[in-house]
């Protein structure tokens, strides 16, 4: 079994919503076709990040039920038995 760090990936995932975020602050309004195509593709960048970070969720999850079931067989109790 392998854990991984997930605070680094999750700061990576971010720091790159940080920079779109940015990045729709300086989008121009001279041409609005351009505006509505950055726009969309920022929002499927967003899209694609949220779905990162709902995936990294979900491993931090699995992650952390493998550690109670290595600590319940390790000690033979569960740790919230009291």
């Amino acid at each position: 079994m392998v854990l991984v760090d997930p605070g680094a990936e999750r700061f990576d995932l971010l720091i790159q919503v940080a920079d779109l975020q940015r990045h729709r602050g300086k989008v121009g309004f001279e041409d609005p076709e351009s505006v509505r195509l950055q726009t969309g593709i920022l929002d499927q960048k967003t899209e694609s990040l949220d779905q990162k970070i709902d995936a990294l969720d979900r491993k931090i999850d699995r992650n952390q039920a493998q550690i109670i079931e290595l600590f319940t067989q390790l000690i033979g109790q569960r740790p919230d038995a009291g």
